[in-house]
């Protein structure tokens, strides 16, 4: 098999996590605080070809988590991998966090239990969620709402069936998805998809699909960057 080389990265929120493959052998992963981002994602992708006697041109493509995500933090990792890609011309493979957060979890209940519906949840901040809802009979539904109405069309949807909720939204709203549901939610503790997700689905894109190849990404915020941007105290 020839080697493809390649990086991963998922930085749509607090944590930088950084993975160099060979096909769909992870070489080394690195994980670190993105409030760092903006000074230490250039420096690790370099240490990291450096280690492996790897340089930019070695590699097949970046991919990265598109969003959506926290505005500043998919900022600053989509405008990194865009310059790269505009100064050696790798190209880019944009992943949505969505649906490699929810590929995740499936993947983890196969091995457990079986059920019909995961509800990822990713923080949007001020009481909203981004959602996707993984169910036979709501069909790849995503978006984003306030976390009470999307809550109360859940239980109309699916009342009295089991809701397993994955995501890093979970948590600052379980209190809530424990009174309305009770004994029919479960819970997976996924924050977000991995970078080694996020790889594995994109070189199933790369070796399929040339056509999901870009040279340059913008962030699936999924709502206004009005909403996404705090407003500035006065």
């Amino acid at each position: 098999m020839n080697n493809i080389y390649f990086l991963s990265i998922q930085g749509s929120y607090s944590l930088l996590d950084i993975s160099l493959f060979n096909n769909s052998n992870i070489i080394k992963n690195i994980k670190e605080d993105n409030f760092k981002a903006s000074s230490l994602l250039i420096p690790i992708i370099q240490n990291l070809l450096k280690e492996n006697n790897l340089k930019l041109e070695n590699l097949a493509f970046i991919a990265t988590d598109q969003g959506p995500g926290a505005f500043t933090s998919l900022r600053i990792t989509i405008s990194t991998v865009n310059g790269l890609s505009f100064a050696s011309k790798i190209p880019l493979i944009g992943i949505d966090g969505l649906d490699a957060i929810s590929t995740q979890a499936l993947k983890q209940i196969n091995n457990q239990q079986k059920t019909d519906i995961i509800v990822a949840l990713l923080n949007a901040y001020n009481d909203d969620v981004y959602y996707k809802i993984n169910s036979d009979k709501i069909e790849n539904q995503k978006g984003y709402k306030k976390i009470d109405l999307l809550l109360s069309d859940l239980k109309n949807n699916f009342e009295n069936q089991k809701i397993i909720f994955i995501g890093n939204a979970v948590n600052l709203h379980k209190d809530k998805i424990l009174n309305i549901f009770d004994e029919n939610s479960a819970f997976i503790d996924i924050q977000n998809a991995s970078s080694q997700e996020i790889a594995l689905i994109a070189l199933d894109k790369f070796k399929k699909d040339k056509n999901s190849l870009s040279f340059k990404l913008t962030p699936l915020y999924l709502k206004s960057q009005n909403f996404a941007i705090r407003p500035t105290k006065k």
